[in-house]
């Protein structure tokens, strides 16, 4: 998968990583890369980032299958730079909650400290990318979206695919907020709005309406 944007000069690669094959985006430009969702295999992400002056590491959510690189990753890349939620991070640091002993009967923890903490609705700016940050509450604590207007491309890791949404029966998670928080996304984004989901391939906004079984019931 690759996608370029001509009007800002990036392209978005995706690279799929660990053993539940979880989507990692690379979305960079000529010297920065942002990396959305480290799941897996470390030296396959280092490999194809250690080139790059600046590297921000980001996750959707602290599950296991989409953060279980971040710390080689980071470790391994001096200039590389770490942003997250705290209820995200709390999440991380959480066998049973980050899901490592359910899904591969393993112990995991995100044993970093992010260089600069992410709230939700506050946007910031990454090498002249302006990247938003939404918070979707009903999959993980702390999970969230990453809306870049300039390009009109959302990165929504686990709240939905095109033909589902993510898991609702795991701690912290809700299938009532699941379907709210979509309902709410798709509402303030615009209907081109290409989103890319951490499973799966990507969709418009306007057409995940009437693709997904959990939201056509609102768009007939």
């Amino acid at each position: 998968m690759s996608t370029i944007s001509e009007e800002t000069k990036i392209e978005i690669d995706c690279l799929i990583t660990g053993e539940l094959k979880v989507n990692t985006f690379l979305i960079h430009n000529d010297t920065s890369v942002i990396v959305i969702d480290p799941g897996g295999d470390p030296e396959k992400i280092i490999t194809a980032v250690k080139d790059y002056t600046n590297v921000l590491l980001l996750l959707t959510h602290c599950h296991y299958d989409h953060s279980g690189a971040v710390n080689e990753v980071y470790n391994a890349l001096p200039q590389a730079i770490f942003a997250a939620h705290d209820k995200c991070l709390k999440t991380g640091r959480d066998p049973i909650k980050n899901l490592s002993r359910f899904l591969l009967n393993t112990t995991y923890s995100i044993d970093l400290d992010p260089d600069f903490h992410l709230q939700d609705n506050k946007q910031f700016e990454f090498d002249q990318i302006k990247i938003l940050p939404l918070h979707s509450t009903g999959h993980s604590p702390g999970h969230l979206c990453y809306y870049l207007p300039q390009q009109r491309l959302l990165f929504c890791g686990d709240l939905l695919t095109a033909e589902d949404i993510g898991r609702h029966d795991v701690p912290g998670s809700s299938l009532t907020h699941m379907i709210e928080d979509c309902k709410d996304l798709l509402s303030h984004i615009p209907a081109d709005t290409l989103i890319y989901p951490g499973h799966g391939e990507e969709i418009k906004a306007e057409k995940v309406k009437h693709t997904n079984p959990h939201l056509q019931k609102f768009y007939r």
